[in-house]
């Protein structure tokens, strides 16, 4: 598996993961209403927000690793590509002559 296609999955699975557990807390929030305590709608409410702040919590952080992997990536000249560097420089394109910011209509 290619490395952006990684990093595809591992995307997909945070965003699911955050929708997952804040539908998993007002599952088991509204049984506990319902036929334990019998508060309605308060540990649904509860519980549901609770799973929402800690999926978003998980996806910032992971979403700050995968940043500084692309970051290092870019740095060491694969720019988060997944590919190796050959350690050579890539081809400069020459634009002289070629001004456009400076053409008048």
């Amino acid at each position: 598996m290619a490395g952006g296609s990684q990093s595809q999955v591992k995307a997909w699975a945070l965003a699911l993961d955050l929708v997952y557990g804040t539908v998993a807390g007002g599952v088991v929030g509204y049984v506990l209403d319902t036929f334990v305590f019998h508060t309605t709608p308060w540990l649904t409410l509860g519980l549901s927000l609770v799973m929402l702040v800690g999926g978003m919590v998980r996806f910032i952080k992971a979403a700050n690793r995968l940043n500084q992997s692309f970051s290092k990536d870019a740095e060491a000249g694969r720019f988060g590509t997944g590919e190796t560097w050959d350690g050579e420089e890539p081809e400069a394109t020459s634009d002289a002559g070629d001004d456009r910011s400076e053409r008048r209509v």
